[in-house]
């Protein structure tokens, strides 16, 4: 999925039936997961946000800011049910918010805690590998994908950010207030602001989907699959696949020769040796 579809795609016709029953069910049981962090930080100390990312020990969430366009990474918001911070990278002049040498060390501890702890990240594909491909921050293997798990409950509906808050959380919608590029200091304010709510409304999630899934115990299985095939799908996006062409090669006919039998055995079960299972 692209960063667009990450935050917010058009809800489909046949599936708003859905969202109304969603915000219908949020009038009658209003008791949603609703995190107050004790301690937000925008653009903090860089030496205080390094301290933070090799101490923490709770749940991880991550999410950034871009501009595609120029792979430039406007900011990086991480924290957790108790401390938010989002730390400035690049401003809209395109400069370094902080020395080269404090970038490089706030990089060294982000990567640590990717690797080290689990990290909530909502679509973290686009997160992890934008990271890893154009800044050198490598990700760990202890990866929960909000929209993976949202996806594997629901997997016929929507499964963008705004969406999944709009299921999970009882939260005003605030997709809106994104900030494709940034000309001047307010702008920037505007989109750390942003990535401070992305980072609450993602962790709201995260624990809501905890608790559905904690009493709803079926569902573990298919969120716990995809969240642990993320991390090799990335890897894999990242270095590619080693692959046997000759053995693909003998497989494909070996599937051919399969289809071609298990044809004829149904074109005799049908009476009907030019009925067609592929045909509408």
């Amino acid at each position: 999925d692209s960063a667009d579809e990450k935050d917010s795609t058009a809800t489909q016709h046949k599936n708003k039936l859905f969202w109304f029953w969603c915000d219908v069910n949020k009038l009658i049981s209003p008791d949603f997961c609703q995190l107050k962090p004790g301690s937000i930080f925008v653009a903090p100390s860089i030496h205080f946000a390094i301290d933070f990312l090799l101490s923490n020990k709770l749940p991880l969430v991550v999410d950034i800011e871009t501009q595609p366009s120029s792979l430039t990474l406007n900011c990086i918001g991480f924290g957790n049910k108790d401390t938010l911070m989002v730390v400035p990278i690049y401003n809209y002049r395109d400069e370094l918010v902080h020395s080269q040498k404090d970038t490089l060390r706030f990089f060294a501890a982000l990567s640590h805690a990717l690797q080290t702890q689990l990290c909530v990240l909502h679509n973290g594909m686009y997160d992890l590998l934008f990271l890893a491909m154009f800044y050198r921050i490598p990700f760990g293997k202890n990866v929960y994908d909000t929209m993976c798990a949202h996806h594997a409950i629901y997997a016929q509906v929507e499964k963008s950010l705004g969406h999944a808050i709009r299921r999970w959380c009882n939260a005003r919608y605030h997709k809106d207030q994104g900030i494709a590029h940034t000309y001047n200091h307010s702008q920037d304010n505007q989109l750390y602001m942003y990535n401070l709510l992305d980072l609450q409304r993602t962790l709201e999630v995260y624990y809501a989907q905890q608790e559905f899934i904690k009493a709803r115990p079926a569902y573990s299985g298919s969120v716990n699959l995809l969240n642990t095939a993320l991390p090799t799908y990335a890897l894999i996006t990242l270095k590619g696949m080693r692959i046997d062409a000759l053995r693909m090669v003998e497989s494909a006919a070996t599937l051919h020769q399969k289809r071609a039998a298990y044809l004829r055995i149904v074109q005799l079960l049908v009476g009907d040796p030019k009925f067609n299972p592929g045909s509408g």
